[in-house]
């Protein structure tokens, strides 16, 4: 049974209807009988078994009439695909009490639809609620598109201050979010948390960890919950009394009588949670030149896609769905374009055309120079794969499951493909009258350039969809092609047949990879602060180059670029990367502060571009 979200609107009349108490600051407004609720997590629908024991477990809460609420704070499913989401939704429609939800990493990270799926379904991606005088707030916390740290967006951060502004400052607020807010996992929650101590917090939970325990936010308690996953043969979720200003967290297992009590916690002490300092991740800056860019710009959204550059224009879209041209010299804004959805799509580039896709369904093609449309096409799914350009023809995916060849001139389709196995995120590589791209079901794809028909396709058999070779851009060196995934290894295909020939084992190699302009050596970062090189002009790939970069765990895309012997890549925790291949260190380092960096793209006149996950776009000397 869903529940309509409680409106901004009716939050206002609140103000004026607690303005009349005159109640003091330091005043406590809490409800007169306890406030029950059930707290569902990490139910990955779209694994074997999970569906049925996700009914079991809402006929168990079903069977519960003293619970005011039931809320699922996140990863509902498996892969953030649609019949995943719809079959979540039909489970929890089917309990016979409101209930609030936010996705989770696994409805976003790797969604098709770059997150907006869930909100399609679900109808939102946050909730507010007020029952038995207690507001409940529900956040999302990303990521997009990728495996990354978590993120809230600018949007539901300018949500969140709306709150602050209308919400009474004694009324109390329990805060609910899947990635708990702590630095190592949600990227900018020093924001959130600053937003959230200007609130009568008194509770705050959340999921992702899979077990139930209390996680310190800097000074705010946060109950994480167990999965409704089947654990030691057992199903379980939680049940929440909160009264007399405390908290009680109540383990309940299925097929066992009596619930456990594993937590009890007093309110937050408010006083303590205000006064803390979240600090940002330290990773050992010492001996590191600390880059200073030519220039610094903060989009108003979020970006997460690499810009485009041509002659004195960048060209990049953000997560608001916000289009915009900046001019390279100094990074003013100059115009903007806007499509109903979000943009992840690295644009390209060519004779004063820009391409890039929508979530919105729609592949459009731009004037550079003046942001108005040359032409558009919409397609059945969102586009959240980046273009190719060549030879006058634009090559892109779309998450309808084709991928299109289409002339930049006049917006024609030239073909589609057959059916692929799985969407693609990323961007193509073009070699030998091939196109080759990798798709979120563990396919990796040629396809004839002139006709689209499927040359070859390779399928890492043997691992989950989680191990595809998707956002990684495929690397063509001679009759060889190079292809990192998330099952940390460098897989070798033959170029003519897709058979592989090799595989790199051992290195902790993840997704970001690239090549030097000679095609002589390929630079990899891993996913343990190491930066790795290899000489592969020779019959197997060797090591020439292996070092400590100091950016500690690491797991987010970002193509490796070589210009003049320097390799250039970004991090989860908000780091631009400068790589000596000659004298084998760090030459320089550039702290962004907060999201994950981008694939940066290189200028003409030895320099670098880089956008980063909170809106931040720098230009930098590559020297």
């Amino acid at each position: 049974m869903g529940i309509e979200l409680f409106q901004i609107r009716k939050l206002i009349i609140l103000v004026i209807l607690f303005s009349a108490l005159k109640l003091k600051s330091q005043d406590t407004i809490v409800g007169k009988d306890a406030l029950v609720f059930a707290v569902i997590t990490d139910t990955h629908i779209g694994k074997p078994g999970n569906t049925e024991g996700m009914s079991t477990i809402i006929d168990a809460i079903n069977k519960r009439p003293t619970l005011d609420f039931v809320v699922h704070t996140g990863d509902v499913s498996d892969f953030g695909l649609m019949d995943q989401l719809i079959e979540s939704k039909r489970q929890m429609d089917r309990l016979n009490k409101p209930y609030f939800i936010v996705p989770g990493n696994h409805d976003t990270g790797w969604s098709g639809s770059g997150g907006l799926a869930f909100s399609s379904i679900f109808k939102d991606d946050k909730f507010l609620a007020e029952v038995k005088n207690y507001i409940l707030i529900g956040l999302n916390t990303g990521p997009y598109t990728r495996h990354a740290g978590g993120f809230v967006t600018n949007a539901q951060l300018r949500w969140l201050d709306s709150l602050v502004k209308v919400i009474p400052a004694t009324k109390p607020v329990i805060f609910f979010s899947h990635i708990p807010l702590i630095p190592d996992n949600t990227n900018n929650c020093q924001l959130v948390l600053d937003h959230l101590k200007k609130m009568n917090i008194v509770a705050s939970f959340c999921g992702h960890g899979h077990s139930n325990k209390i996680v310190d936010c800097n000074g705010l308690p946060a109950i994480m919950t167990r999965t409704a996953q089947k654990r030691q043969g057992t199903l379980g979720f939680n049940i929440m009394t909160i009264k007399n200003n405390s908290i009680e967290a109540k383990q309940v297992l299925t097929g066992v009588t009596n619930d456990t009590v594993w937590a009890q916690l007093p309110f937050t002490d408010l006083q303590k949670f205000r006064a803390s300092v979240t600090p940002l991740p330290d990773y050992k800056n010492t001996g590191f030149t600390i880059a200073s860019p030519i220039w610094i710009r903060q989009d108003n959204g979020n970006i997460v896609s690499t810009p485009a550059v041509l002659k004195q224009n960048l060209l990049v879209g953000n997560l608001d769905g916000v289009f915009k041209s900046y001019a390279l010299k100094d990074g003013k804004a100059q115009w903007e374009f806007k499509t109903r959805q979000a943009i992840l799509s690295s644009p390209a580039v060519n004779n004063n055309s820009v391409v890039f896709g929508s979530s919105d369904s729609t592949i459009y093609c731009l004037n550079t120079q003046t942001g108005k449309i040359n032409w558009k096409m919409a397609v059945d799914g969102a586009v959240v794969s980046s273009p190719v350009i060549k030879d006058g023809q634009v090559f892109i995916g779309a998450s309808d499951l084709y991928y299109r060849c289409i002339d930049l001139k006049t917006g024609r389709l030239v073909w589609k493909s057959e059916l692929l196995a799985g969407f693609p995120p990323g961007k193509a590589t073009i070699a030998n009258d091939k196109i080759i791209f990798g798709t979120w079901n563990k396919t990796l794809y040629a396809l004839n350039i002139t006709t689209g028909t499927t040359i070859w396709k390779w399928v890492n058999a043997d691992k989950t969809h989680y191990y595809s070779p998707a956002i990684s851009t495929p690397v063509v060196i001679k009759d060889k092609v190079y292809i990192v995934a998330p099952d940390e290894m460098i897989h070798i295909l033959h170029l003519q047949t897709g058979i592989v020939l090799q595989e790199v084992k051992g290195h902790r190699v993840r997704e970001s990879f690239g090549v030097t302009a000679e095609q002589d050596m390929v630079v990899a970062k891993t996913m343990q602060d190491t930066v790795i090189a290899w000489n592969v002009t020779g019959k197997e790939p060797k090591i020439v180059m292996s070092i400590s970069a100091g950016f500690g765990i690491d797991y987010t895309f970002s193509d490796v670029i070589i210009k003049n012997q320097t390799a250039f890549f970004g991090t989860t925790f908000g780091r631009l990367y400068a790589i000596d291949l000659q004298q084998k260190k760090v030459r320089w380092m550039y702290q962004f502060a907060k999201g994950m960096v981008n694939s940066p793209t290189l200028v003409p006149g030895n320099k670098v571009l880089v956008t980063c996950a909170d809106g931040t776009i720098s230009l930098f000397n590559t020297l």
